[in-house]
């Protein structure tokens, strides 16, 4: 059983702009306004320095760069599952928005020009800069700052000083995050694939080198396409199927792997027999070489 070929196309998601800032005479377009507002009132607390307030100031600045990972969501929403979104974890965000895009942790900025008849490119237009948002920030601040909003499990208290000189650190790198960004695109090549269920799936074509098949982002579907061939005429996939022998008529049924599990019922597609699923744990004695 082939899967259908389906047509590559570019597209680029461009991000809501949060509001438009003048500072200096500049028109400066932020999109982390949320996540700066928690940074300024973590900056408030920090000017008290006592040991409640810096507490109260990491959980602003933890919740900003909660923020700035969420508000990678909507460009790759089609693409990822959608139990990713019930989750509030960053770590988890992160991993599977690099399936989805192998760039997204790298630095980069958009220009555009058009093309002339004769082939060659116009003026270059400044569209924006993207200041990745990655995986050394969650292991340099987020994970740490998170240990200062547990309670003590001895009478030693923290290092006041110390504990400051980190959260202004660490609110100074999520600052200049939020100042340098001022796009958040998906763009590239995308496969696209009709799932059984009635689904589009988009998968990135760079994301497919490192792992040639696609799952259904519909957490009550969860089909699962190989990518049998990708070339110029476009890519053909197969779904993921498990042979079953009839026993009655000796006739090959083929399931969904996504649909093998205990109490699922088919019925053979040559004599009608209906058959239900048990899966479960089988173990043999192990086989030993001599004395």
């Amino acid at each position: 059983m082939g899967g259908s070929p389906v047509h590559a196309r570019a597209r680029v998601n461009r991000s809501i702009l949060s509001y438009v800032r003048e500072d200096d005479g500049e028109i400066k377009i932020m999109l982390f306004s949320a996540s700066m507002d928690h940074i300024a009132a973590a900056r408030n607390l920090m000017t008290a320095g006592d040991e409640a307030s810096l507490r109260y100031a990491a959980l602003e600045i933890r919740m900003a760069i909660e923020l700035m990972f969420y508000k990678l969501l909507p460009s790759y929403k089609e693409e990822l599952p959608d139990e990713l979104l019930k989750h509030w974890q960053p770590k988890k965000i992160i991993d599977a928005l690099i399936e989805c895009d192998p760039y997204i942790e790298h630095d980069y900025t958009m220009t555009m020009a058009a093309e002339r008849p004769d082939g060659s490119h116009g003026p270059a237009l400044h569209v924006g800069r993207y200041k990745a948002v990655n995986r050394k920030l969650l292991r340099q601040y987020y994970h740490k700052i998170g240990s200062y909003l547990h309670a003590p499990m001895t009478e030693t208290r923290p290092d006041l000083p110390k504990m400051h000189s980190f959260l202004n650190s660490a609110a100074t790198r999520v600052e200049e995050y939020c100042r340098e960004t001022t796009l958040i695109s998906n763009f590239g090549i995308f496969h696209t694939v009709s799932c059984v269920c009635g689904r589009k799936i988009k998968r990135n074509a760079h994301a497919l080198k490192s792992k040639s098949y696609i799952v259904c982002p519909d957490e009550s579907c969860g089909a699962v396409f190989d990518l049998i061939e990708d070339s110029e005429n476009g890519a053909i996939w197969k779904i993921r199927e498990t042979e079953y022998i009839c026993p009655n008529c000796k006739t090959s049924n083929f399931l969904g792997s996504h649909l093998i599990e205990s109490g699922v019922t088919f019925t053979c597609v040559e004599c009608g027999q209906k058959y239900i699923i048990h899966t479960g744990f089988f173990a043999s004695p192990a086989q030993t070489e001599g004395p």
